[in-house]
């Protein structure tokens, strides 16, 4: 059972729209505001085989949104990011695909409209990577839903992950003070 509720806002008291979606698991929900890679929300990700990891998501973009950015995580170099973008009959999204690094750079751009997407990280290029879905203009709006799927094909990693920061501070530095807490930071996501 569900209960919606309508009020007034700031005193607008005219015609209002409105869409239910419901889904469910595997398939995560999009939250917002996820417009930028520092608002971007961390999908969940889990293991879709030997070598994979997955994760589904689904979202809409409205009218005025400029589009929605997923964390994918920290990737090694070698691995695969793949997209694909699915949508209802009723969608009348137009949707391009981007792949972005962790200084939120664009590494890879769909043709508009494409329904997939795939980049393979390059020598030296692991790290964060960002997934992010806009609406070609005027094809956004209440019904503008999609399902977004990500597969990860993970290189065969012989070397492991390393470590790129510690907040303790530099290799062989002395620290006379008392600590709570410190931070790792990995080339790779840790399960």
């Amino acid at each position: 059972l569900y209960t919606v509720a309508v009020s007034v806002f700031y005193g607008y008291e005219g015609e209002y729209r409105m869409r239910v979606t419901t889904a469910s698991p595997p398939w995560q929900m999009e939250r917002e505001y996820n417009d930028a890679v520092t608002s971007a929300w961390a999908l969940s990700v889990g293991p879709g085989g030997p070598g994979r990891q997955v994760a589904q998501v689904a979202g809409y973009l409205a009218g005025n949104d400029g589009g929605d950015i997923y964390r994918l995580g920290a990737l090694g170099e070698g691995s695969t990011i793949n997209l694909s973008l699915a949508q209802p009959a009723s969608s009348g999204l137009s949707a391009n695909l981007t792949i972005y690094d962790g200084t939120g750079a664009p590494v890879a751009t769909g043709a508009p409209g494409a329904a997939s997407l795939s980049y393979g990280i390059g020598a030296g290029a692991g790290g964060t990577y960002f997934a992010g879905v806009s609406a070609l203009p005027g094809t956004e709006g209440l019904q503008s839903q999609y399902l977004l799927s990500f597969v990860l094909i993970e290189a065969t990693d012989t070397a492991g992950p390393s470590i790129t920061a510690v907040s303790l501070g530099n290799e062989g530095s002395i620290n006379n003070g008392v600590v709570g807490q410190f931070t790792v930071e990995f080339s790779e996501d840790m399960e």
